[in-house]
Order: structure tokens, then C-alpha cells, then sequence
């Protein structure tokens, strides 16, 4: 499901792009290395009712349906609220934002998947001015106040899409997702597909995403690849939540077919690539699987 929104007043693109850290601080953003005072100032932002709120829905969320985790991230999306509960994942938010820059075409079409406001959004869309940006979500009070912070460029703009049915029209010639497509396990196979079928021939799909194993990153991997798409190469990118030391896995994909109509093989070694990268951040071989590939974990 799509629909279009209309933006009262783009704002411009500016002609001297903020720092990230401006940038996350003007939408209310702020970093924290320990998690009892972000939940103190958290408190003092948004008031008790709504952390309540957003506490009873992540206590229910792992047994609601989608309409649960949608009505969620209705409460988080709402003005002056975003910012506050998201800065519990800052150093994520601060990591992948940077990790995608250099991936960005200088033109062309962008899809970011599972925009929530925006934030990162805008931002990538400063950088490039002559490309288009389209940011989509499924949660209508995140995707208004995207369309109503007059303060993101001219070249974004946001819509209503629910990633299991369907994507905004392609082609694009870059798709990416950011801690916003793991989540939805049951469903991947078809959030994957779509993002495929929305890619132009030789399009890229970059994915950083919240996958901590081996298997849930090889799993995801095997999906995109039965989704038509064939991977490029597969990092890491550090961050610190709270002061503690994480990681997420960067993919990037390639929607790119063989004269025949069958993917092309992946030239990347999963296993290999991911400890190289694992021990390049952590010092430390990865804990071995423990089980057989299911779902993304």
C-alpha cells in the first residue's frame, strides 16, 4: 500500500550541509553513555504517560501483529517525540548514516526504506542535491511529520508504504534500509522481492541492519539472493550504545542478471567476510554458529 503526501512548503537545499551531529541535534537528538540518564531526560521530553506508553508496546510487540508494532511507531513519530526516544540507538543512527554517504549516486533515484521521520533521509538528500530522495514508512504520523519539517531540502519527500505489499513505483537506482527491514522476519522473503522489483538493472540495495550472527546474516543473505539480487561486498560498521561497543553488517547488493535471466553468483565468502570484519572491530574470532540458518537473529 502507497499513497503520496503532500509537502506544504519544501524547503531548500542548503548551500553548506550540516555536520551529522547538528544535523541529529536539530531534531532533537542526543547522545548518551548511559542509559538511566537518556531515560531521565527521555522522561522529561516526552512526559510519563507517553513512556509508558511506548513501554507497554514494546513489552506486547513481540506477540502483537502488525497493526500493534504500526500503532507503536505512531506514538514515536508523533513532533518532538522522535527525537528523544531515538537517541537511545544515537551511536546506530550516527554510524549508518555515515557508513551509506559514500554509497550515494550523485543523481538518479533513492529510496530509503522505513524512513521513519526522515532525519537520515534529509541528510543523505543535502549531500546529493540533483538526486531524488523518497523516504517511505508504515506509519502515517511519522511519514506527516517528515511532510511537515519545513527544514528538509527540496529533493526529499516522503510517503506511506507498507514494505510487505509493495514499494513506491520505480525504478531507483539505490534502495536502502536501515534498521528497518530485519525486523519484519516472517515477512522478508517479500520485502526483499519488492525492493528488488523497484531496483533499475545494475541497481544497488544497501542494508544495514541489526543481524548480530553469523546465521542471521547469512540467512538475509540467502533471501536477497532468492530475491533476484546478488551480493557485492559485506562489511561492518562499529558503533557504541550506551558506551558498549556493537556492530551492525553493511550489505550491498546488486540487482544484476546473467544473459540467461538467472541471478549472477555472489563472489563474496559470507562466513570470511563477516569474521574479517568481525575481528577487525572486536579483536576476537565470532562466536561459531550455534544453529542451522533460519530466521534473521
Amino acid at each position: 500500500m502507497t499513497a503520496t503526501a503532500t509537502r506544504p512548503s519544501p524547503g531548500p537545499t542548503p548551500a553548506i550541509v550540516p555536520s551529522l551531529t547538528e544535523h541529529l541535534a536539530s531534531h532533537g537528538l542526543r547522545e548518551f553513555t548511559d542509559a538511566r540518564k537518556h531515560r531521565r531526560w527521555m522522561r522529561g521530553k516526552i512526559g510519563p504517560e507517553r513512556c509508558w506508553t511506548i513501554d507497554w508496546y514494546r513489552g506486547v510487540i513481540a506477540y502483537g501483529d502488525p497493526e500493534t508494532r504500526v500503532a507503536m511507531y505512531d506514538v514515536i513519530g508523533a513532533p518532538g517525540v522522535f527525537g528523544p526516544v531515538a537517541s537511545e540507538r544515537y551511536g546506530a543512527m550516527h554510524a549508518s548514516a555515515e557508513v551509506v554517504l559514500p554509497f550515494l549516486p550523485a543523481t538518479g533515484r533513492i529510496l530509503d526504506v522505513g524512513c521513519a521521520t526522515g532525519v537520515l533521509t534529509a541528510w543523505w538528500a543535502m549531500h546529493r542535491p540533483r538526486a531524488t530522495f523518497i523516504g517511505c514508512d508504515n506509519t502515517p504520523v511519522a511519514v506527516r511529520t517528515a511532510n511537515e519539517e519545513g527544514t528538509y531540502p527540496a529533493n526529499a519527500s516522503f510517503v506511506v508504504a507498507d514494505a510487505i505489499v509493495g514499494l513506491p513505483e520505480g525504478p531507483f537506482d539505490l534502495v536502502i534500509s536501515t534498521q528497518s527491514v530485519a525486523e519484519n522476519s516472517y515477512d522478508l522473503p517479500d520485502v526483499l522481492g519488492h525492493i528488488a522489483s523497484v531496483l533499475t538493472p545494475g541497481g544497488a540495495y544497501l542494508a544495514v541492519e541489526p543481524l548480530p550472527t553469523l546465521r542471521g546474516v547469512q540467512t538475509f543473505a540467502e533471501l536477497a539472493s532468492d530475491a533476484g539480487m546478488v551480493l557485492q561486498s559485506l562489511d561492518m560498521v562499529p558503533y557504541r550504545m550506551f558506551g558498549a561497543l556493537q556492530a551492525y553488517p553493511v550489505f550491498e547488493y546488486r540487482r544484476v542478471d546473467a544473459a540467461d535471466g538467472s541471478p549472477v553468483a555472489s563472489p563474496v565468502d559470507i562466513a570470511e567476510a563477516y569474521a574479517t570484519a568481525y575481528r577487525e572491530i572486536f579483536g576476537e574470532q565470532p562466536p561459531a554458529p550455534t544453529k542451522s540458518a533460519g530466521s534473521p537473529a
